[in-house]
């Protein structure tokens, strides 16, 4: 009943509608009532992929995309961060991003997933470069390192991943690039609770600060914050595109 009182009901895609490969029991029936009553539901997922890849997923589990209002992903939001176009989806961008790309400061370093890396970032107008000619860090995915010449991958050589990201982080958070982070989990739910980029980006916040705090600079953790840009959830740009300036009070 008290679902029936909200104009607007947030779905956590993972967390409550399937566990990877089917559908939980009776949230197919659910979805429908909900339509039914005139519901809008919005998808918020922190997937670091755009959103043609979750409509694809949901369709295979059953789902029909279009029975929802909006399916937001955090790497469809942070492609318009680095296209400096967020404010056409309803939220703000990065005032650090926007300063590189007004300079045509546009070279990135990629920690991703091994899924379309390259194509992601170039498609929003970066080019792939080395950590010591980066302006950008982006961090996607924890599985293969990318500077547009060499791809070092953890399943084909986990130690030589290892090496190359401390090597970078180093590098990095000594330039103080600034690093944006398309997908903020910290741990994927699987057997050992493998890190996800998010785990990535709290790593470099400590390299950036531990790199010019005390004794040699005055770079205070606050500030160190200030280089790592999260976007998902539970962080305020895809709630503000979900919202799209209504009344949080009937949203859920």
């Amino acid at each position: 009943f008290f679902l029936l009182l909200l104009s607007l009901l947030f779905i956590l895609i993972l967390t409550v509608m399937h566990n990877g490969s089917e559908p939980y029991e009776g949230v197919l029936q659910t979805v429908q009532e909900l339509k039914n009553a005139g519901k809008k539901m919005i998808i918020l997922s922190n997937s670091s992929k755009r959103r043609e890849k979750s409509d694809k997923m949901l369709m295979k589990l059953g789902f029909n995309p279009s029975d929802f209002h909006n399916i937001i992903t955090s790497g469809d939001v942070s492609h318009s961060l680095l296209q400096n176009s967020a404010e056409t989806l309803g939220c703000s961008n990065w005032d650090m991003l926007t300063n590189l790309i007004n300079q045509n400061k546009r070279n990135v370093f990629v920690f991703g997933s091994g899924d379309d890396d390259e194509q992601y970032v170039t498609s929003a107008g970066w080019t792939l470069s080395t950590i010591e000619h980066a302006d950008l860090i982006v961090s996607r995915g924890t599985f293969t390192i990318n500077d547009g010449t060499t791809i070092i991958s953890k399943n084909e050589n986990e130690a030589e991943y290892w090496k190359v990201m401390e090597e970078a982080m180093t590098i990095a958070s000594q330039r103080k690039v600034p690093m944006l982070v398309t997908n903020p989990d910290k741990v994927r739910p699987d057997e050992g609770l493998p890190p996800m980029p998010g785990a990535i980006g709290d790593t470099y916040e400590r390299f950036v600060w531990t790199s010019h705090c005390h004794p040699v600079g005055d770079m205070t953790e606050e500030k160190a914050r200030g280089y790592v840009k999260r976007v998902g959830k539970p962080f305020r740009e895809v709630y503000d595109i979900a919202l799209d300036g209504g009344d949080s009070s009937r949203a859920i």
